[in-house]
């Protein structure tokens, strides 16, 4: 199974833009949000936009993965050093995702949701250098007890080379953001915290995605952790 980054552009998908759209459809349609009092919500948390600035610009890290599926021969763990961007999307790139997944938002709701552009320069210390980008927004469905929560989507995937829907969670407390997604084989689950506006604490685990639907995910298949570090200067990882 790839890594997090490794799986940037390497993923096994081979659907079309215009499949995945008539595919997830009927699941888009049936868990986005009306919004009803987002903009209200979102406004009440104004944290989540906050982060979102915060967030941007580029960044270095370093991140380590511990690979737990037993396919990978000794040793176990791999390393690797990326250098990547991050750019707030407009609303007009904002809608493009959103469209592809055959929902739509008025004007209020698109400029209600978050949204940003990822572009990544990674060397593995196995795989060599990866690079990719993705597109991804981010649509808030309710916040109960300073919790936001909602359904994000990206027009390429991380494990998968394809539109895939997720949720989810943050913490304006924690300034936290939790990234949950469901793919054909593992579920993913990724945690990006700012533990200043200069530096950001990544988690990712990847489990092993239950047969039953109502079941939840225990297996643990990949752990990565790493720290990112606004880039001053020029000083790229990975040119």
């Amino acid at each position: 199974m790839a890594a997090f980054v490794s799986g940037l552009g390497l993923g096994k998908g081979s659907e079309s833009k215009v499949q995945c759209s008539r595919r997830l459809s009927g699941i888009v349609s049936m868990v986005a949000p009306s919004i009803p009092d987002l903009v209200r919500d979102v406004r009440e948390l104004g944290g989540f936009h906050d982060f979102f600035t915060k967030a941007s610009g580029s960044w270095n890290t370093e991140r380590n993965y511990h690979y737990m599926d037993g396919e990978h021969e000794k040793p176990s763990t791999e390393n690797s050093r990326m250098s990547f961007d991050v750019e707030r999307l407009g609303n007009d790139d904002k809608r493009e995702v959103i469209e592809i997944y055959d929902k739509f938002l008025d004007e209020e709701g698109v400029a209600s949701c978050e949204g940003f552009r990822v572009s990544f320069k990674t060397m593995m210390e196995n795989k060599g250098l990866v690079k990719s980008f993705t597109n991804l927004v981010f649509i808030p469905e309710q916040s109960r007890n300073n919790i936001l929560s909602g359904m994000y989507l990206r027009d390429y995937a991380y494990e998968e080379r394809r539109p895939v829907p997720g949720s989810f969670k943050f913490s304006a407390e924690e300034r936290k953001l939790i990234l949950t997604t469901k793919y054909s084989k593992v579920v993913s689950v990724d945690s990006i915290q700012l533990a200043n506006s200069d530096t950001r604490l990544r988690q990712i685990v990847n489990y092993e995605r239950p047969k039953e639907p109502e079941e939840e995910p225990s297996k643990v298949m990949l752990a990565g952790f790493g720290v990112e570090t606004r880039i001053q200067g020029g000083n790229r990882f990975v040119e």
